[in-house]
């Protein structure tokens, strides 16, 4: 059943209480299909990628197929992932603009 939970790594959940932006040198972490879940570091802030705005760069690792995965962080949700210029350099769309998507977390 649905729930405020990510799959990460060995199958464990990670608990979500809330969601938000995300900031410069915050540690943050993805889990995607394909990936798994590993972490890296926001290392730049709120940009436009291919004409998307709100979105963030980080190096964590992803690969295609990845996207739409979970970005995270200290139990908050921080967005999605969108894509990269490299294996472990992704972007992701930030959660604190979901609702101008329609989507709503569930926490």
């Amino acid at each position: 059943s649905p729930g405020p939970y990510i799959r990460i790594q060995s199958d464990q959940t990670y608990r979500i209480d809330s969601w938000g932006a995300s900031s410069t040198g915050q540690r943050m972490c993805m889990a995607g299909s394909y990936s798994g879940s590993n972490c890296g570091v926001v290392t730049y802030g709120l940009a436009t990628r291919n004409g998307i705005p709100h979105t963030y760069r980080a190096n964590y690792c992803a690969q295609p197929g990845d996207s739409g995965g979970s970005v995270f962080a200290y139990g908050a949700a921080r967005g999605s992932e969108i894509g990269g210029y490299s294996a472990c350099d992704n972007v992701y769309y930030s959660a604190s603009y979901f609702s101008q998507l329609n989507v709503v977390p569930l926490t």
